[in-house]
């Protein structure tokens, strides 16, 4: 089993990064079983090393983004298995010394 998300910032049609995990290995899994949990990340975010954490989320450019979710086995076809919106949060990013 194999997931594919794709991220999008609403309102755009045009992909804005995706993620591919694979999610349940060969063997399958037992009845009544469930997979490990899957984090799937974007490879895109915002920064802005002079803005204040509510600068940053009052700014125009700050567009909310919402997550496809598509899932397969094997050579089948990608089945759409849900969108979500992506929760707003601020990270605190570490900087090097």
């Amino acid at each position: 089993m194999q997931v594919n998300a794709v991220f999008h910032r609403v309102n755009e049609t045009e992909p804005w990064g995706d993620y591919y995990a694979p999610a349940i290995g060969p063997d399958g899994l037992r009845p009544s079983a469930t997979g490990s949990e899957l984090v799937l990340r974007g490879n895109l975010g915002y920064t802005s090393p002079d803005q204040s954490r509510a600068q940053i989320l009052a700014d125009r450019r700050f567009v909310d983004v919402k997550v496809e979710v598509f899932g397969k086995h094997g050579s089948r076809t990608w089945v759409k298995m849900g969108e979500f919106p992506i929760e707003r949060k601020l990270l605190t990013a570490t900087r090097p010394n």
